[in-house]
């Protein structure tokens, strides 16, 4: 639809969040993604967009999408370290958002052999209503 005029796609949105299975998602993804790259070769495309920093989703995309020879360009994940907890203890848990980012890059590197770009494309305190202060010093 977009053409070539898009430069980065994701592909779905939190599929571990009740979508396909992760061996599921990397067949859709080793099936659309090469198109897409015909359609646009330019563009990134990013994958697998979970909910969390789920590893274990993150890496058997990988490797799936790695023995098809089907990389994404950037691995990303969502990351609400404050869901359903208070506000006064959130900056603790948001101080955990390096030590996620690491995991995920050990998870890539342990797969991949190398590093891939990470990008953590949603975020905040938490997705639930009432959950984020409304004056953050």
């Amino acid at each position: 639809m977009l053409g070539n005029r898009c430069s980065m796609y994701e592909w779905m949105n939190e599929p571990d969040n009740g979508g396909p299975s992760a061996s599921a998602y990397a067949a859709l993804w080793n099936q659309h993604i090469p198109k897409l790259r015909t359609i646009n070769p330019n563009a990134m495309f990013i994958g697998p967009v979970v909910a969390s920093p789920n590893l274990g989703y993150i890496q058997q995309f990988l490797t799936l999408a790695k023995q098809a020879g089907n990389l994404p360009d950037v691995v990303s994940f969502h990351m609400y370290p404050c869901t359903d907890q208070s506000i006064g203890s959130c900056p603790v848990h948001a101080s955990s958002y390096g030590p996620a980012t690491n995991k995920v890059r050990a998870t890539v590197n342990a797969v991949v052999g190398s590093n891939l770009p990470l990008a953590i494309t949603e975020w905040n305190y938490s997705w639930k209503p009432n959950q984020t202060p409304q004056n953050d010093p």
